[in-house]
């Protein structure tokens, strides 16, 4: 289990985190993270062999984030970046799945360009109770350098 940062986004994301549209995905299957992160945008990442969003849990959708922010630290030499915890409401009780992981995107108009940023492992099981996924108290993720 492990958190990556896509190729695409290593170094190019930190600088919009606060003004752009960043949303979240739920994948039931992924691939290893070697070859999850060489994905370019999110089209590509679903299209790919192993990789499979959330198809038939009850109330899914995606969640677009709020609250984001950047913290530099000039002492330590680094950037976080948070948001608030991602609220997915109450999903499944009719039809669940189990999520594998949170891919973490920067939305621009459709699937085909927007750009993935970060994957998070996790584990559970819809059940139809409200699904929050609580970030690390240190971030989404951290740029340094």
């Amino acid at each position: 289990m492990a958190d990556i940062m896509f190729n695409v986004a290593l170094g190019a994301e930190g600088s919009g985190w606060a003004t752009n549209d960043i949303r979240t995905l739920l994948l039931s299957a992924k691939e290893a993270d070697d070859a999850i992160r060489d994905h370019d945008t999110v089209n590509a990442l679903l299209l790919a062999a192993g990789n499979t969003e959330f198809a038939t849990a009850t109330s899914y959708a995606r969640v677009a984030l709020t609250g984001e922010a950047r913290t530099v630290d000039d002492t330590n030499n680094r950037v976080d970046h948070n948001a608030d915890d991602a609220d997915y409401g109450n999903i499944g009780n009719g039809a669940n799945e189990t999520c594998v992981a949170i891919v973490v995107y920067r939305h621009v108009t459709n699937d085909s360009d927007s750009i993935p940023i970060s994957k998070h492992d996790i584990s559970f099981t819809t059940d139809g109770s409200q699904v929050i996924i609580q970030w690390h108290t240190d971030g989404i993720w951290r740029a340094t350098g």
